[in-house]
């Protein structure tokens, strides 16, 4: 079997419908789906069991799992050579499985495959206007080779998320079992979609980039753009862990309690767990504040006023830091170095929108996540035979 498409759900039926129609159309023959189910209250098992197709597994967490260890579990399901997740409220683009197929036969030796991903905006109070997703006008079907030390340490200084993370990413079997014996699962607290991405960056050479092949919900139910914006949201998250203790561990801001900040504790985690090959991996002290007075502007504007004091401290703090890089040659050096380059990138950007004359998104509206990925994969998977070829663009006979 050459793809396991696993769908970890716990009570969300509704979205559901959709994530796994989006994954048993893919015109693709040889895959199977798996549905965990994470002792849902809900009518999941009824959504699952109306689907009576041979390639779909339904499977049931023993307990009432964290979402940590419920990935875990998930993931030991799947018995295909490539695995990637769907999470429940996201949608796969028709011609997903045919493109990453394509992918991996030109490049045998890789075993990891980024996709980009485009966001959904669910109408459910999200943003003011619902049911849409920005798409570029033209989305060229292709395919890059990236260093993957590289992209970890931009990523970790940046405290960035464009990197093949489980949730974007199709992983080959081998680098699984690989990992899995090195560090004993795949997934870490808290931000286990960035835990997983540390780690199957540090144990590949390169990976494959391709074009958008999936759609994420952006919606209040999720712990990412939901607990942005609520951190009840994200203690509620929290809750579902015995060993949490009310604050991180790996932080400065130990029982300051965002996104972001779980993002950074889990980077200096997998730091730890990677050893001495990975010790210089370092978070940028100025824009991980930066970040984090983002994340309390962000809750301070949904009206939860105490995140202002936590603003103020990290506003100090930054000011601080920003002083002594001043005063330091080699500091003050990078830092005029990162602000040529963050002008230099605005100005070509602004540059290519004239040279364009117009705009290089569009807003497209649809009842559902499911349809909008459906549109969208005519133009982001145009695979339908063994004969494209990903790289140049052209068909074999060509």
């Amino acid at each position: 079997m050459q793809f396991s498409i696993v769908i970890p759900t716990r009570n969300r039926a509704t979205k559901l419908r959709h994530a796994l129609r989006s994954a048993l159309t893919q015109a693709f023959d040889d895959f199977e789906v798996v549905v965990s189910n994470n002792q849902s209250c809900d009518e999941t098992e009824q959504v699952v069991l109306s689907q009576s197709d041979p390639r779909l597994l339904y499977v049931k967490a023993p307990r009432s799992m964290s979402m940590v260890d419920h990935w875990e579990f998930a993931l030991n399901q799947a018995r295909g050579e490539w695995v990637l997740f769907v999470c429940d409220d996201d949608a796969l683009m028709p011609g997903a499985l045919a493109f990453l197929a394509a992918a991996a036969n030109k490049h045998p030796r890789i075993e990891l495959i980024q996709y980009s991903v485009l966001n959904f905006v669910y109408d459910d109070g999200t943003a003011l206007i619902g049911n849409y997703v920005d798409v570029p006008k033209k989305i060229p079907p292709c395919v890059r080779l990236a260093d993957s030390k590289r992209t970890l340490h931009e990523n970790f200084r940046r405290l960035g998320g464009d990197m093949p993370k489980f949730l974007n990413a199709a992983v080959n079997a081998r680098l699984i079992a690989r990992i899995n014996q090195q560090y004993g699962r795949m997934f870490w607290d808290w931000a286990p979609d960035y835990a997983s991405a540390s780690l199957l960056l540090a144990n590949t050479r390169q990976f494959a980039h391709t074009s958008p092949l999936m759609l994420w919900g952006d919606n209040l139910e999720s712990y990412g753009a939901g607990s942005a914006r609520n951190p009840a949201h994200l203690m509620s998250f929290f809750q579902q862990f015995e060993t949490f203790q009310g604050e991180l561990s790996h932080t400065p801001y130990p029982r300051l309690l965002t996104v972001q900040n779980c993002v950074y504790d889990t980077y200096c985690r997998m730091r730890e767990l990677l050893g001495a090959d990975f010790a210089d991996l370092q978070v940028d002290p100025i824009r991980y504040r930066q970040i984090l007075i983002e994340d309390c502007q962000r809750f301070v504007a949904n009206g939860h006023a105490s995140y202002e004091v936590q603003a103020r401290q990290l506003e100090q703090d930054l000011a601080n830091l920003r002083w002594q890089r001043l005063v330091n040659p080699i500091w003050a050096w990078q830092s005029l170095s990162d602000g040529v380059g963050d002008v230099s990138k605005q100005l070509w950007k602004s540059t290519l929108r004239r040279l364009k004359g117009t705009k290089t998104r569009n807003r497209m509206h649809f009842a559902n996540i499911c349809e909008a990925a459906a549109a969208i994969g005519e133009r982001a998977c145009p695979v339908t035979d063994a004969d494209y070829d990903p790289i140049s663009h052209k068909s074999a006979a060509a």
